[in-house]
């Protein structure tokens, strides 16, 4: 008799505690699983100018935004952003002269499209992650990355990035092409 009390008790419990999760959950569980979705949304940046200005401090007024995607979701997210600067060339070659010229660094073509150093085969790159967004391989341009994890005096180095013991990414990289005067620009925020 004992064992059917025990059971009957635990089916009370059950009903009690359901009568109290599924109001909880419709409430609460619902709206939170509906916004998860919502994130697999993009957003855009409102104004690319500025946004680009404050981040690589290159003025490009005239440019036209050919694809402007924003990705963050409470703090993590990545940005693409894809400029046609054919009717400013010129005007953009002259700001980008003190940039990098390409080739990219090792640790940044593994950081963008996946691969291998020193026999360690690398997730795949940010590009790769990304079907909605496509930037080919440049061989004729100029790059500006900083690294938002490193100290102020180091932020331009990509030196640390694939290290070990880094869990996140946080840095930007601008890529312009001079063959087809078209910039690129990427943030990865982890």
């Amino acid at each position: 008799m004992k064992k059917r009390e025990k059971n009957i008790a635990l089916l009370i419990l059950t009903c009690v505690l359901a009568i109290i999760i599924v109001p909880v959950f419709v409430i609460f569980g619902i709206p939170l699983i509906l916004l998860i979705f919502e994130a697999d949304q993009h957003n855009t940046i409102d104004n690319v100018p500025k946004f680009l200005d404050d981040k690589i401090e290159l003025d490009i007024k005239g440019c036209e935004v050919k694809e402007n995607i924003d990705t963050h979701f409470i703090g993590d997210g990545e940005v693409y952003i894809t400029l046609d600067c054919s009717n400013k060339s010129e005007y953009i070659t002259k700001q980008i002269s003190n940039w990098n010229k390409l080739p990219l660094s090792d640790n940044l073509k593994i950081e963008l499209y996946g691969g291998n150093k020193n026999e360690e085969t690398y997730r795949f790159g940010i590009l790769e992650d990304n079907e909605d967004y496509y930037m080919p391989v440049i061989s004729n341009g100029y790059y500006y990355f900083v690294d938002k994890q490193n100290k102020e005096a180091e932020k331009h180095s990509d030196k640390y990035l694939l290290d070990d013991d880094r869990y996140s990414f946080n840095y930007y990289i601008a890529i312009y092409d001079i063959d087809t005067n078209k910039l690129y620009y990427i943030e990865d925020d982890t």
